[in-house]
């Protein structure tokens, strides 16, 4: 499987409407895993993190070039220093970062969120399931943050990977959508593939 991979336009633009951004200016987005930076869009101020050179590089030049606003740095995004975010928008990896658990990253991220903030990740669709996750997804419900789910079509990545992909979307703290038992769960898995163009960085 290739981790380093562009999400689709599409796919792309539907994650980040599904931050909600207000309206009365540019918010700033927090994209770990920025990867070669295809979440990126022009309405909003992008800051976060890639622990790969080259993949850093090539998104640095990317969205410098599109002139979409960013503080792209060299490093770690699981590593935390303190700063908290009101918007989190990021395609988690699943393949580079053996070492550490996917319930890790979500539980990571989930710490740098502000109280009222939003979190919209693209996972493995494995992650739904299994004993290996059921702290996090437990703590998600819990409080009342897991707000919808997107299963997506196994097309939408290939060739790139034929991992099955889900999006969360995250509240945290007084926002949630739907309660404690109305998760939303929607299935795309049966959509057809169409042409489509983007407004992003791809």
């Amino acid at each position: 499987k290739n981790e380093f991979f562009d999400v689709p336009n599409e796919l792309s633009d539907f994650m980040f409407n599904l931050l909600n951004l207000n309206n009365g200016g540019k918010e700033v987005v927090y994209n770990p895993f920025v990867k070669f930076g295809s979440l990126a869009q022009h309405d909003a101020i992008f800051e976060g993190e890639e622990i790969d050179e080259k993949a850093w590089a090539v998104a640095k030049a990317r969205l410098c070039i599109a002139g979409i606003e960013n503080n792209l740095t060299l490093g770690n995004p699981l590593d935390d220093y303190g700063k908290r975010y009101k918007y989190i928008l990021s395609m988690l990896p699943y393949g580079r970062q053996g070492e550490v658990s996917l319930e890790c990253i979500v539980s990571t991220l989930y710490e740098k969120m502000e109280l009222g903030g939003r979190m919209v990740v693209g996972v493995p669709f494995s992650f739904l399931k299994g004993t290996d996750r059921l702290g996090i997804r437990q703590r998600l419900l819990a409080d009342e943050a897991l707000c919808e789910i997107y299963v997506l079509p196994e097309y939408l990545m290939k060739p790139a990977t034929a991992v099955r992909l889900a999006v969360l979307v995250i509240n945290k703290g007084g926002t949630n959508c739907h309660g404690y038992d109305k998760v939303r769960m929607i299935d795309f898995s049966f959509a057809k593939k169409i042409n489509y163009e983007g407004n992003g960085a791809n």
